[in-house]
């Protein structure tokens, strides 16, 4: 991600609000875009400047409360995605066709279909980004 422009903070070691009010000085973020359900999608609106955008792709086992008021008043615009309908898989398609090394840079490793169990393994250690599989 970070070779795509994209600045990570590990939430864990710093606080995710202070560090994008010091990256973006002090205006906030232009979106948001939560894909691991974990339950920060306020913390997501909170470093958004107005106007900001949040998309919400991950699956949350349990509902997350959210201050509506907060966007209202900051006109927050929110979007969420299941990432399976065709339009989306068309121009995931493309872009990876226009800009193969964009693909390339976000899958971490690639597995035979043989070598399947060792590809999930490798994701549920959280020591891959994206895992590949050739299918003979």
């Amino acid at each position: 991600s970070r070779k795509l422009g994209a600045i990570v903070v590990n939430v864990e070691k710093e606080n995710l609000k202070d560090k994008v009010m010091e990256i973006s000085g002090g205006e906030g973020a232009d979106f948001f875009i939560e894909t691991s359900g974990a339950p920060i999608i306020q913390q997501g609106f909170d470093i958004l400047k107005s106007g900001g955008e949040a998309l919400l792709v991950g699956y949350s086992p349990k509902p997350q409360p959210i201050n509506a008021l907060d966007v209202v008043l900051r006109e927050l615009t929110l979007k969420g995605s299941s990432g399976y309908n065709d339009e989306t898989w068309k121009t995931g398609l493309k872009i990876v066709a226009d800009h193969p090394s964009i693909a390339k840079s976000v899958i971490s490793h690639v597995f035979n279909f043989d070598d399947l169990e060792k590809g999930f393994q490798v994701m549920l250690d959280r020591k891959a980004i994206k895992v590949a599989v050739n299918y003979p």
